[in-house]
């Protein structure tokens, strides 16, 4: 009888459809439980209210690995969704006249239009407030440092060298700060995605060749990436509400960043949103879902792990850049890539 149990049971679980049951999430850990192996001696009748074949296929061993896979995947389509949307404000920026007037103005129409949703989300909890004027304090540091790198240095090498070497800083950072814990097969495939995205800027050879500078921006520019990020995640954890959070962001970004410049750009604000404004609009929705996804993501996951995914959006501009644009080094870029692809793959081993 007891042998019949068990064939019954593993039959079940190959047949019956995955994803069926959720498993309790423990608040304090970003991992599923396990279920203990099935006592085949337990009758199978306990729970007469729910059909043998689900309770069998519920309490079977291997369900909490389908169940994590299941969310890792939709995890991972929602931070590379992320990482297009980045890309695609991005490019906008950078084919801007005035590319800190575009990021201002940008932000504004992000910030009005989360504005409108502002009476519909909670507020955060207080202990999220100091997280989130400390992000905006990070972010301001970022810009000041993002546009002072494009300045000494080209767009193509400061960019992957920052963003690349930030989901680094993020999981030392992490480990340190938040608590965080990383095998050394998700940190070897942090760092070969890191590895990928920074070859980047060496396209044209060392970066550091002929001025230094821009590599030391670069660097800096990765610091501040990584303050805000930690800040964001661990803000978002403690405000109850994600969506809150959130929009509260865009929201205080718009008002001290956006009204900022717009006022030491006073005299071209007007005529240059007037030329623009469709494609502000634009970006600023698809920057504000971008980075919220990002945060939301944050919430329950490793932010190392989300911070190697969103950097991804380099990888997909530059694959723009080559395929759309006619840009050299397309072979270069897609063995950078692969190699990023490869890191997270590697990431995401988790049996």
């Amino acid at each position: 009888m007891i042998r019949i149990r068990e064939a019954a049971t593993y039959a079940v679980r190959i047949i019956a459809l995955p994803g069926i049951f959720n498993e309790p999430r423990d608040k304090e850990k970003s991992r599923y439980r396990r279920v203990a192996l099935p006592d085949c001696r337990e009758s199978l009748w306990d729970k007469s209210w729910v059909p043998v074949n689900l309770q069998l296929f519920a309490r079977s061993p291997g369900v909490t690995n389908l169940w994590s896979d299941i969310l890792t995947l939709s995890t991972i389509s929602l931070v590379l969704a992320a990482a297009f949307l980045h890309a695609a404000w991005n490019a906008f920026i950078k084919a801007g006249d005035d590319k800190l007037l575009s990021l201002a103005l940008m932000h504004g129409c992000s910030g009005i239009i989360c504005l409108c949703l502002l009476p519909f989300v909670p507020i955060p909890n207080p202990a999220a407030w100091p997280f989130l004027g400390l992000s905006l304090v990070l972010h301001w540091g970022y810009y000041g440092f993002l546009i002072s790198s494009y300045r000494v240095g080209d767009l193509g090498l400061v960019y992957p060298l920052a963003r690349g070497s930030a989901p680094l800083l993020i999981a030392g950072f992490g480990v340190l700060l938040a608590g965080e814990t990383l095998s050394l097969t998700v940190l070897a495939g942090i760092s070969l995605a890191c590895v990928g995205i920074v070859s980047l800027s060496f396209e044209n050879g060392p970066p550091w060749r002929g001025n230094l500078k821009p590599v030391l921006f670069a660097i800096g520019t990765a610091i501040w990436i990584s303050g805000y990020t930690l800040a964001d995640g661990l803000g978002v954890r403690e405000a109850q509400s994600k969506l809150g959070y959130i929009i509260w962001l865009f929201v205080l970004e718009a008002a001290t960043f956006g009204i900022f410049v717009s006022l030491i750009r006073r005299y071209t604000f007007k005529d240059y949103y007037l030329t623009h404004w469709r494609g502000l609009w634009i970006s600023g929705m698809v920057a504000a879902l971008a980075y919220g996804l990002v945060i939301y993501a944050m919430s329950t996951n490793t932010m190392a792990m989300i911070s190697a995914l969103r950097e991804t959006s380099v990888i997909i501009a530059v694959l723009i850049g080559g395929l759309m644009l006619k840009e050299r080094h397309m072979l270069y870029r897609m063995c950078a890539a692969v190699m990023v692809v490869v890191g997270i793959t590697i990431m995401n081993l988790t049996s």
